[in-house]
């Protein structure tokens, strides 16, 4: 067994006790799976972005990334002011539509485990399209 595969098994068991006696560990990101070709939608989006399990869909990341670099390229500790010039730049450089952009972000929100910390994707969407003023 190599190096990394030990550290990673000694961190996961780590985990593991200190949630089994109750302690609480910091959200960690979620590893992506494999649920699925990407399907063209008639918005002009791919999907399915998550998986059934609310996993982000690895098989997702390469379009989305080459669709919406800027989103894509946020990192866990984000801001919101971070994620919202990501997001006016896909819009004026790349040209994505909203939900094109939203799909990146409901990606790396559930990549990132941002539930609780950052936007929902449903009011990341509106936001978008309303209130983020991208053009100003």
């Amino acid at each position: 067994m190599g190096k990394f595969s030990a550290r990673l098994i000694s961190v996961t068991a780590t985990l593991a006790t200190l949630g089994a006696l109750g302690i609480c560990v910091p959200a960690m990101a979620v590893a992506p799976g494999a649920c699925g070709t990407p399907v063209a939608a008639a918005n002009g989006t791919h999907g399915p972005v998550l998986c059934p399990g609310g996993a982000p869909n690895i098989q997702m990341r390469g379009w989305l990334t080459k669709s919406a670099p800027n989103v894509m390229a946020l990192q866990a500790r984000a801001t919101n002011a971070q994620i919202r010039t990501a997001a006016c730049a896909d819009v004026a450089t790349k040209h994505a539509t909203g939900p094109l952009v939203t799909d990146a972000y409901t990606y790396q929100f559930a990549r990132y485990n941002w539930a609780g910390k950052r936007l929902a994707p449903k009011i990341f969407d509106v936001r978008l399209g309303v209130q983020f003023n991208c053009g100003g």
